[in-house]
């Protein structure tokens, strides 16, 4: 799992990404967004902090990756 933090236009960190790279091919429901890399799928999801996720903390952080990870279903296992 990588996580990237996104910028606004004023320089305040406002979004979250989060990317996780899987072998194979996935199914996926919700606004996930998926890219074919060779054998690897990368899976990612942005969103907005505000409030959702306390970045001094991490509070909310392991909600927002376990709601991804249910969301994807390997295929061909």
């Amino acid at each position: 799992m990588r996580i990237y933090l996104n910028k606004d236009f004023e320089g305040r960190i406002k979004y979250i990404t989060l990317h996780l790279p899987i072998k194979g091919d996935v199914k996926v429901e919700g606004p996930i967004i998926t890219r074919k890399r060779g054998n690897w799928t990368d899976v990612s999801l942005t969103l907005d902090i505000d409030g959702a996720i306390d970045l001094n903390t991490g509070k909310g952080l392991v909600e927002a990756i376990e709601d991804v990870i249910q969301k994807i279903e390997k295929v061909g296992t």
